[in-house]
């Protein structure tokens, strides 16, 4: 993976895109089983892939049977984040909240960090929409980075 990550971080725009559609590929064929196997490619080949273009296809992986597709989901939100593109991952932790796996738990705790770090404000108005419906891992996590005035009671 780290290969893959460093020609789509070496490539012009077509080799990303192509080194792009091969992670995707890989994911899909459930080829791709682990954390070592995803979280980098997820951030980077698959989030910057997305920075400034529709997130349709970052939802869709949202909605895949397959675990490591909907966690590739969430980690890409770290790039949006970063770019400063706060909506789209707020809007696919509120999808996937409610999960149960540690796969998507892990994932879920690691965006909501990084969201309530750059972009507070959301992330509490969030966090108050979603109320007690989250369970209490994830509802703690978006609240730890929080600014105390912001930070709601969990």
């Amino acid at each position: 993976m780290l290969v893959l990550e460093g020609r789509y971080r070496r490539g012009d725009a077509a080799q990303r895109a192509e080194e792009h559609e091969r992670f995707l590929a890989w994911l899909q064929a459930e080829l791709l089983d682990g954390p070592d196997l995803v979280d980098g490619c997820a951030e980077h080949v698959v989030g910057e892939q997305h920075v400034g273009r529709p997130p349709g296809p970052l939802f869709a992986l949202a909605k895949s049977d397959v675990v490591w597709a909907r966690r590739t989901a969430l980690l890409a939100g770290l790039a949006l984040v970063k770019h400063g593109d706060a909506v789209t991952p707020l809007a696919l932790v509120e999808r996937l909240a409610r999960e149960r796996s540690p796969i998507i738990r892990e994932a879920l705790v690691r965006l909501l960090h990084e969201t309530a770090r750059r972009a507070p404000e959301p992330t509490a108005a969030l966090l108050a929409r979603a109320g007690a419906r989250w369970p209490a891992p994830v509802r703690e996590a978006a609240a730890e980075n929080l600014p105390p005035h912001l930070r709601p009671e969990v």
